[in-house]
Formats: structure tokens, sequence, C-alpha cells
């Protein structure tokens, strides 16, 4: 599912963050890189997460890589003709970057486009939204009916956890 993403021919994006790799693509991998790309998208994922990775994106229009290294990015990046990677800056180290380097295309600072593009939200995340403001207001009116004199935040914690496990 690529979520409010426009690719042109030959422009590719990293995606490193785990939280904007889960977002764009509904898959939840402990480490790895997604590359969103025309008609050729691809989750990398070294051999620690590589089989389970390719169970989870059965049915996806993401292809498993097995990650090692810079290397077989650059191997898919030449295989599909991309010559401009958009790579979020705010999540890149310089050890990162200068790695990039190597991938020999013109690397772009996505970071503005990925987050215009994660605030675009659509119905069913507006509705999650709604759910988990709900599952919070009733969280926290349970949990003050709680709270007494003497009782510690973590007391108050714990309350408010098993409160929202059963909201």
């Amino acid at each position: 599912m690529l979520k409010n993403i426009i690719l042109h021919e030959k422009q590719g994006y990293l995606i490193s963050d785990r939280a904007d790799r889960k977002y764009f693509s509904d898959i939840d991998v402990a480490e790895g890189f997604l590359l969103l790309a025309p008609n050729s998208s691809a989750y990398f994922a070294d051999s620690r997460y590589y089989s389970a990775l390719v169970k989870k994106l059965e049915g996806t229009p993401y292809k498993p890589v097995l990650y090692k290294g810079v290397s077989s990015i650059k191997e898919y990046l030449k295989s599909k003709k991309i010559k401009t990677l958009f790579v979020d800056y705010r999540f890149t180290t310089l050890k990162e970057y200068e790695a990039y380097k190597s991938l020999k295309v013109k690397l772009k600072d996505g970071s503005d486009f990925l987050e215009k593009a994660r605030s675009v939200k659509t119905n069913e995340e507006y509705e999650n939204i709604k759910k988990a403001c709900e599952i919070t207001k009733k969280a926290y009116y349970l949990t003050i009916q709680k709270a007494k004199l003497g009782i510690t935040e973590k007391e108050l914690a714990t309350i408010m956890k098993n409160t929202t496990a059963f909201a």
C-alpha cells in the first residue's frame, strides 16, 4: 500500500526509520529499508529478518530483498534504472550518507515529502485516531477515580495500563 506517495520514473524513496517503514508498508520489521519506486518497490532485510519478511510480504506490492550491505540497494537501483533517490535526512547518519554516495544516484532530502505524506490521513486512520481518543478518555476517567492520597505514580500507571487493555 503506497499511502500518499506519487512516484515518478527513475525516482525512488529509501525509508530507513522503523515507524515510517511500518506506516508506508503496513509491515513491521525491526531493521531494514523500504524502497518505494514506480512498479518496483522493495523491502530490504538482513538474514536475521529475511525469512519472516518474505512471509509478511506475501500478497503485497513489495519484493523482499536480502540485504548484504549498501551494495544490495545499489544493485536493485541499477536494475530498476533509478537515477534519483530521496532519503529522509532526519534519520540518516553521516556514515550512512557517505555509504549512500556509493549508490551512484543523485541523492535528495525526502524528509519534508515523507512528513507531508504522513500528515494526510485516510478515513480508516481518522477512525483509529477517534477510537484511540475514546480509549484514552475512558482510561483517564477510570484511573482518576482510583487516585487517592498516598498512591504512587507507578501504581496509577499500572491501573491505567490494565484499564486500556480492556477498553
